[in-house]
């Protein structure tokens, strides 16, 4: 694995209170096992009120306190971080785990 010069941050907010902490951890690892080497830093932040957000680069793609889905779907995640990688530093990664 070689890491990119241009990393980016990733974020997932949970409710703690919720125990949405398994759907939390398990979608930090599907991130770290597809981009480990563009990933910069992963926070996991324990919230509440039912909560599970993520910010990519700084940039929010989902909040599930806007409607839809308790939790992201895996490969909706996944885009977002490609898009989001993309915007920031210009890196392209394939379709394919994350590549």
């Amino acid at each position: 694995m070689v890491l990119a010069p241009n990393r980016i941050d990733v974020e997932i907010e949970y409710c703690a209170p919720c125990e949405y902490l398994p759907q939390a951890v398990d979608l930090a690892n599907q991130l770290l096992a597809g981009f480990q080497g563009y990933i910069g830093r992963l926070h996991l932040v324990p919230g509440s009120g039912g909560i599970f957000r993520i910010v990519i680069g700084g940039e929010e793609v989902f909040n599930n306190e806007r409607g839809g889905p308790t939790f992201p779907d895996l490969e909706s995640a996944r885009d977002s971080f490609r898009s989001r990688l993309r915007a920031l530093t210009g890196q392209v990664i394939g379709l394919s785990r994350g590549r």
